[in-house]
């Protein structure tokens, strides 16, 4: 059928109509929301250090105000990646495939006063190694900031005062991101730079939020890190000037009697180092250098000396590598640190210990110890001296972490939908943050990867096992709720995609880098498991920039014939979303079920006792035998409860001795809850069965008429269960005695 030309006219006017909006829609960018870092504070003398492009040039996207350099023939792509960074703007993205390079940007800077002392610093640098879309943390990849009071724009001149290099794994607040330098006249050049010693994959760098500032005018987020050199030694490569700061910690000196050195040790002194005095050793292959030390804390941090000369020391804490501390620096510095962090808070054994390895450029392998460093409230009670007390001696500090905060953003309208399988533990805020699960469709009777709860942690939340600021966190569980070692997870975005394997307790862990805003869409990325169908948990970033992370738990399960799973086990047994708080309530006596919960079975009817003596679960005189975990919910009594699951051959038991005529036992029930015997003074005296058909807490049983005295009560639970229970769990809540 052929169109008549008022009609061809009428169609091309619909058809433009139809494209003008999501042209439009294309290119319309959503507001940025501010990060309110240095680099946003028109106070900042470096323009654009939130990294906002220019048009395209012949290398790539310049950041605006900013110019790019290369060292050598190998030149590497520029873009500015608008899914990383720190603040609104994005960040300059450099990277090149299979090639060793060194580049960056500087930027020249004509409104300085002489004589004045800045302070310049970057927040932002992080570096990946991509093999395949692993998007590995590089290790050979330096970053450094470097500055040329003479206004210079060679970064080869020897004019330029660079900051140690910094080989390192972590992309965010280095000490080592910082320079002080005295303005000679009103212009100076700054400059970012990364060097690249990756030979395979596609190595990348992202630099985010630049600032420069008169020191001492309070906008600084991290502590300068300031060399300085004692008299004979070589110049170095960039004379700062140090401002010492106070560490809150308790400083260990080398010299005290709890640290352990073995023969290869020797006590040098330097009035620049803390107190005056290090140790140092060179290790070589069948020799090693080690030192030991105990202490209780959830981290501690090792201060050294750096110098050309220097090697690496491999840091181990509780017999597992912790890390490594690469000691090179071009010149003798003083004061450089670096802490671990995140361990479980009591006590621990720190070993370091040098074998001969040591930093391709430096020229041997010695290892220097000036002091390490407990946080005060976790310090060992020793001859332990007080930074405030040696106001002379005080090193330069580490980096002084960024205080958590909220950036404010608008929630996704309408939310994101909620998991239909009640079974699915879904924190409440994921729904706002337009996060949602897409389920697997496997066929039944196979197994799949189930997703059985989901939490998100704010910027305030993050600590324990889940301690990173900007994680995806896998915990991985087999069918019978025992946590998987090297299973490998997956991330996935629009365009790519990386993977990570578990470790020993189950647990793996992504960093996202893309911000993203809930009320436009979900954020890019998506969690699953490898090797079987999974569920898919998507829409995960870090919502308008704040620094938050997704925590995933998957179990294998099977799938049942009306596409339910035919069990649930979990690791978490009363699957209820986790709250905010510890609640510390009186329980009450009749059983209360949870919201959308079935009545409580008729077989855990509960015997109303007078009000007795109640022992929470944590109790040091109730006795677990075998596989008991700890678990912890705000609804359950005080907060927490313990859980264990009884095996043919294998069985669980608790016990708990007693004074009164009858014993209460509390308990929270399930459709995976097993049948509990029950025995005192060594006779049984009932069942519980725990199995209900939905979540329900304050369950109890009273067992009664007991003869006024002391008595020994035992519970055990051997796989049995209820015919339509999925599992053989039990749980002890607590105790109450009259």
């Amino acid at each position: 059928m052929r169109l008549s030309l008022i009609q061809r006219q009428w169609l091309g006017a619909l058809v433009i109509a139809l494209l003008v909006p999501i042209f439009a829609l294309a290119f319309y960018n959503a507001p940025r929301v501010s990060a309110g870092s240095c680099a946003e504070d028109a106070a900042n003398l470096l323009q654009n250090g939130t990294m906002a492009g220019n048009p395209p040039d012949t290398v790539g996207v310049v950041a605006n105000k900013w110019t790019s350099f290369v060292v050598g023939s190998k030149q590497p792509k520029f873009e500015i990646a608008s899914n990383e960074g720190y603040d609104p703007n994005g960040s300059q993205y450099i990277w090149r495939d299979l090639d060793a390079w060194d580049a960056g940007i500087y930027q020249k800077v004509t409104t300085l006063n002489a004589g004045q002392t800045y302070h310049f610093w970057i927040v932002w640098a992080q570096a990946l190694h991509d093999l395949n879309g692993s998007n590995d943390r590089a290790t050979m990849l330096n970053r450094q900031i470097g500055v040329d009071p003479t206004g210079g724009t060679d970064p080869t001149s020897p004019n330029v005062q660079w900051s140690v290099p910094y080989y390192g794994t972590s992309g965010f607040n280095r000490p080592e991101w910082n320079l002080y330098f005295t303005a000679s006249g009103s212009t100076a050049t700054f400059f970012l730079r990364a060097q690249n010693k990756h030979l395979d994959g596609r190595n990348k760098v992202f630099f985010d939020t630049a600032c420069l500032y008169p020191a001492g005018s309070g906008t600084p987020t991290s502590t300068p890190w300031s060399p300085t050199a004692p008299p004979g030694s070589p110049t170095p490569t960039a004379t700062l000037t140090a401002t010492p700061t106070h560490v809150s910690g308790t400083l260990i000196e080398d010299t005290d009697a709890n640290i352990a050195y073995n023969s290869k040790w020797v006590q040098g002194s330097d009035t620049r180092a803390t107190n005056g005095t290090y140790h140092y050793a060179r290790g070589a292959k069948g020799s090693r250098a080690v030192m030991t030390y105990s202490f209780t804390g959830n981290e501690i941090t090792v201060w050294y000396i750096g110098y050309k000369n220097r090697g690496r020391a491999k840091v181990l804490i509780d017999g597992k590598k912790a890390g490594v501390i690469d000691q090179y620096t071009p010149a003798v510095t003083f004061n450089l640190s670096q802490t671990f962090a995140n361990l479980s808070p009591g006590a621990h054994t720190l070993k370091i210990r040098n074998a001969g390895a040591k930093n391709p450029s430096a020229t041997d392998s010695y290892i220097v110890i000036d002091a390490l460093e407990v946080p005060n409230a976790q310090a060992l009670l020793s001859e332990f001296k007080f930074i405030a007390d040696r106001p002379t001696k005080t090193p330069t500090p580490r980096s002084t972490p960024v205080q958590p905060r909220l950036i404010p953003f608008n929630l996704a309208a309408p939310q994101a939908p909620t998991p239909d399988d009640p079974s699915v533990i879904w924190d409440p805020r994921l729904a706002g943050l337009n996060v949602y699960l897409e389920t697997a469709t496997p066929a039944p009777g196979t197994l799949y990867w189930k997703l059985i709860r989901a939490d998100y942690h704010d910027p305030f939340q993050h600590g324990g096992d889940f301690g990173g600021d900007h994680n995806m966190y896998y915990v991985i569980t087999n069918e019978n709720a025992a946590r998987v070692p090297n299973q490998k997870v997956w991330q996935s975005w629009p365009d790519d995609a990386t993977y990570a394997f578990t470790n020993a307790d189950g647990i793996a862990d992504i960093a996202m880098w893309a911000n993203y805003f809930p009320e436009n869409g979900p954020g890019p990325y998506n969690g699953y498991v490898d090797g079987l169908p999974s569920d898919v948990v998507r829409g995960m970033g870090l919502p308008a920039n704040n620094h938050v992370s997704f925590i995933l738990y998957f179990q294998k399960t099977v799938k049942g014939q009306n596409g339910a799973p035919t069990n649930t086990p979990t690791s978490t047994p009363t699957l209820v979303a986790p709250a905010t708080a510890t609640m510390t309530r009186t329980p009450t006596r009749t059983p209360t079920n949870v919201p959308n919960a079935s009545p409580t079975p008729t077989a855990t009817a509960t015997i109303v006792p007078p009000a007795g003596t109640m022992v929470d679960d944590t109790d040091s005189a109730i006795q677990y035998a075998g596989a008991w975990t700890q678990g912890s919910d705000g609804r359950a009594l005080n907060g927490t409860y313990h859980y264990a699951r009884g095996a043919k051959g294998a069985p669980v038991t608790l016990t708990y001795n007693f004074s009164g005529s009858e014993i209460t036992v509390w308990y929270i029930g399930y459709k995976n809850r097993g049948k509990v015997k029950v025995m005192v003074d060594g006779k049984r005296v009932g069942t519980i069965d725990q199995y209900t058909a939905a979540v329900t807490f304050n369950l109890s049983k009273t067992f009664a008429n007991l003869a006024p005295g002391a008595h020994t009560l035992k519970i055990k639970n051997g796989g049995k269960k209820n015919l339509n229970a999925t599992d053989s769990y039990i749980v002890l809540d607590a105790l109450e005695s009259k």
